[in-house]
């Protein structure tokens, strides 16, 4: 599933009803196992699209952390169109900023989660 499963566009923090309003379906295939979600086009669902780190996202990705459990989440830098709102280096440095993310969280949605996948590790 790719940019958080494309919930609709925010200029705040959305309520846990916004959260299942906009990404509930989403949540449900957590039940799959082999199911996936990249972390990616957080510019494209926060208002002002320039709202580095985009804090108004942050509900949706720890609904997706709290279902899916964060080794199912993969960064994604949505490269190239990302970069008409915000640096290379921002796509990935947000995670540092979300206060429900500890440093292992981070290593694994930053790359161990994909290598695990592509059986590079593990």
């Amino acid at each position: 599933m790719s940019h958080l499963g494309g919930p609709t566009q925010v200029s705040s923090p959305p309520s846990e009803e916004g959260v299942q309003e906009g990404i509930g379906t989403v949540l449900e295939l957590a039940s799959l196992p082999e199911t996936r979600v990249k972390l990616s086009g957080f510019y494209a669902i926060t208002d002002p699209r320039h709202d580095y780190p985009h804090r108004a996202a942050w509900p949706y990705v720890e609904a997706l952390k709290n279902s899916f459990g964060v080794e199912r989440l993969l960064w994604a830098s949505d490269f190239t169109p990302s970069l008409d709102w915000l640096s290379f280096p921002q796509t990935l440095g947000l995670f540092g900023y979300m206060p429900f993310l500890d440093d292992a969280d981070r290593e694994k949605i930053e790359g161990e989660n994909l290598l695990e996948l592509l059986g590079e590790i593990g």
